[in-house]
């Protein structure tokens, strides 16, 4: 993910990677505890934006607790080698 986003991703790139239908659902999402990365508003820019890293993490802590399997290093190691 940090070699198509980098370190920063907008709200758009957001929902596009979360599959949001809209910015709107984002925020939404996040207003209701669903999203626990942190948005942050960036003064003289529109919209929302993330930490890469932060949302790679969320995904992944996503899809551990509902695949059944324990985050480990191992899970870890190979889901960062395939997006660096």
């Amino acid at each position: 993910m940090l070699a198509t986003y980098g370190p920063m991703m907008d709200s758009k790139d957001m929902c596009k990677v979360l599959r949001y239908p809209s910015v709107a659902a984002l925020l939404a999402a996040k207003a209701r505890g669903r999203v626990t990365f942190k948005l942050a508003e960036l003064e003289g820019r529109r919209g929302y934006f993330g930490l890469t890293e932060q949302i790679a993490a969320y995904m992944e802590s996503a899809f551990n607790a509902h695949s059944g399997a324990a985050p480990t290093q191992e899970n870890r190691s190979t889901f960062e080698l395939s997006n660096q």
